[in-house]
């Protein structure tokens, strides 16, 4: 983390809508083509919903526990023998990483850590033009389940 701050807004009502902005340095992925070193991340927290520090606290638990198997993907995609782009990250945004793969990159899985059930949690989807579903969505539950074990 390069930097944060936090600002409140008290003028809708008492309690405090506040806005923190993290700045975080060294990105350990290239998303969709783009190896910027640095990301801008914003959050938003009322104070009616919870303590704020502890909304802040959940957030960060969800950060680390993606933080370590994105690392891992990280270190497989710099690989030189693996530079061949059979898969792409498209976005991560520090809570949830989404990757496209297969011919033209047209199925994407998600995954995101589950704060209430403390897991986590996958998709499957299709960027493909034709409405075509994703043939890998048939075994989420056990890979989800492998996941889930071995973190």
């Amino acid at each position: 983390m390069l930097g944060c701050s936090f600002r409140v807004d008290k003028s809708q009502s008492e309690a405090g809508h506040w806005l923190v902005e993290i700045l975080m340095g060294n990105v350990p992925l290239e998303i969709d083509g783009n190896a910027d070193s640095s990301r801008r991340l914003l959050y938003s927290y009322n104070e009616n919903d919870s303590p704020v520090a502890y909304q802040l606290l959940s957030d960060w638990k969800t950060i680390a526990k993606l933080y370590g198997p994105v690392l891992e993907l990280s270190a497989y995609m710099n690989d030189k023998l693996l530079k061949s782009k059979t898969f792409n990250v498209i976005s991560y945004d520090y809570k949830e990483i989404v990757v496209a793969y297969g011919p033209e990159n047209q199925f994407t899985v998600s995954f995101s850590w589950n704060k209430a059930a403390s897991e986590f949690q996958m998709a499957f989807g299709s960027r493909s033009r034709v409405m075509q579903p994703n043939p890998h969505a048939q075994v989420a539950v056990p890979l989800l389940a492998i996941f889930n074990q071995t973190r």
